[in-house]
């Protein structure tokens, strides 16, 4: 009699992330240059390095959207207009893990 095996199904699905912003000099002079630098970590039970993209915004202005390298985009711009800057950034997610954004950082121009 010839044994049958059962069918297995496993199920893979993306990992969360949560993505961190900071900025060099939250006041800044007008024309001087403020980096930016957003950070998508990993949350266990995933493991891994998010790949893939981040939007960096000033409230609702699309500013730039940057390559992740080791978990890591940054973004370095002298263009920013003077006053208080709300500043966002949100990363896209990828084949692996799902997207994410970050609490707003507040950058004033002078």
């Amino acid at each position: 009699m010839a044994a049958e095996a059962a069918a297995l199904t496993q199920r893979v699905t993306a990992g969360q992330t949560t993505t961190g912003l900071t900025s060099s000099s939250p006041s800044a002079a007008y024309g001087s240059p403020v980096t930016f630098t957003a950070t998508v970590q990993v949350l266990a039970p995933a493991a891994g390095t998010a790949t893939g993209k981040v939007t960096f915004r000033n409230g609702t202005t699309f500013l730039a959207r940057v390559t992740l390298t080791g978990g890591v985009a940054r973004l370095t711009t002298a263009a920013l207009p003077r006053g208080a800057l709300t500043i966002t950034a949100a990363y896209a997610g990828d084949a692996n893990f799902l997207a994410s954004s970050a609490p707003t950082v507040a950058q004033e121009i002078r």
